[in-house]
């Protein structure tokens, strides 16, 4: 019986089986929470999908929402496990909002993240009315493998279950009141539906259709999604042309997507959100080696507009991506596995400092090459 060849293998790696029931918590706010057993690793997974169902309750007193209110109810989110080669690894650390926007960004055909809110039982929107109960339903979809390109490419980048085999992990930080933008006093989380009891939280799994055959030929790469906190260097000095972020080595790099606006005030320990987004902090962005620049705009309004061509999707207002693989080919990412840490690989560009401005970096890497031996027709 002949072989398949990499190209037939690839025509085979076209279809995810959709969202599998893996396991449910509750909802504690402001704690870290930890699934209470390792996610499945039978098989590839594709992406996860986080679901909040619970009731908000405002109190005495009315507010305006931030920005991605209900998103924020997810802190940060990380995937971390004990990989059979690499060891302990953590592929994904992001903020809750930022997986919210990641998705409309990269989503086709203008996919909008899920929300569904009932106002005192009337299908309606979270807008803060005072003395008002909210029924909720709010998704984080979090693919793991880059996006932009095609899905046969993006399983050899998904996580290999057998590869974490027992040792994979999800968990997450909670926000509180003070996360959508009123005081923690004036918020109450309980059961859907319910004035008593907690909300829930369940996640989902999306895994590719293979053979176990299949499945064993393929050892992919390993995709991370981490960010470093940018807060500091975005209110300590106004400058031009002067490094914002050093960025990882030892791991090639697709893109970099960079977030930034003003930081929600007065917010319990541990909360960190944005009362607005800004295009107007880091004007000007650029990746560079070594002291010389891998891109030159003159703004950072060139990078959007040419990204959002790229992609076909509009970045939203304090949103940048510095891109090497927009062309859908995964094999364009920048060579950083071949950097050492002396080498000056980093974000510079122009800053427009003042107090309580945030932001974050977002780096995406891939850790290894992808393998696929002969699997029989």
């Amino acid at each position: 019986m002949a072989n398949l060849t990499q190209h037939q293998i690839l025509q085979r790696l076209t279809r995810l089986q959709g969202p599998e029931q893996e396991q449910q918590v509750n909802f504690a706010a402001l704690g870290t929470t930890v699934l209470p057993s390792s996610l499945k690793t039978d098989k590839f997974i594709w992406g996860i999908i986080i679901r909040f169902h619970g009731r908000i309750a405002v109190g005495g007193t009315a507010f305006t929402p931030l920005v991605n209110a209900l998103w924020n109810l997810l802190q940060e989110v990380r995937l971390k496990g004990t990989h059979t080669k690499y060891g302990a690894q953590t592929p994904v650390r992001l903020r809750g909002a930022a997986i919210r926007d990641l998705s409309s960004i990269f989503g086709r055909g203008g996919y909008v993240p899920f929300s569904k809110v009932f106002k005192t039982g009337t299908l309606g929107t979270f807008d803060g009315a005072a003395s008002t109960n909210y029924d909720v339903d709010v998704e984080w979809l979090l693919p793991i493998p880059p996006q932009g390109i095609p899905l046969a490419d993006q399983i050899l980048y998904a996580v290999k279950g057998p590869e974490w085999a027992g040792d994979l992990h999800l968990e997450f930080d909670t926000g509180d009141g003070t996360s959508l933008g009123t005081t923690s006093g004036n918020i109450t989380f309980s059961a859907y539906n319910s004035g008593s009891s907690s909300p829930q939280i369940s996640v989902s799994l999306i895994r590719p259709c293979m053979t176990v055959a299949l499945m064993n030929a393929i050892t992919p790469g390993i995709t991370f999604k981490t960010y470093r906190d940018l807060a500091s260097i975005l209110q300590a000095a106004t400058f031009t042309g002067q490094k914002i972020s050093d960025l990882n080595v030892g791991k090639g790099t697709t893109r970099l997507i960079q977030r930034t606006g003003t930081l929600q005030t007065s917010v319990s320990a541990g909360v960190n959100v944005m009362s607005a987004y800004s295009d107007s902090i880091i004007t000007r962005a650029f990746p560079s080696l070594d002291g010389k620049p891998l891109k030159n705009p003159y703004s950072i309004f060139e990078t959007k507009d040419y990204e959002a061509y790229a992609l076909g999707n509009a970045l939203p207002l304090g949103y940048a991506i510095h891109d090497w693989i927009e062309g859908g080919n995964v094999h364009s990412m920048f060579q950083s596995q071949s950097l050492t840490a002396a080498r000056r690989f980093e974000l510079d560009g122009d800053v427009t400092a003042a107090s309580n401005q945030g932001g974050e970096l977002i780096q995406e890497e891939i850790l290894g090459s992808p393998v696929i031996l002969p699997v029989a027709a």
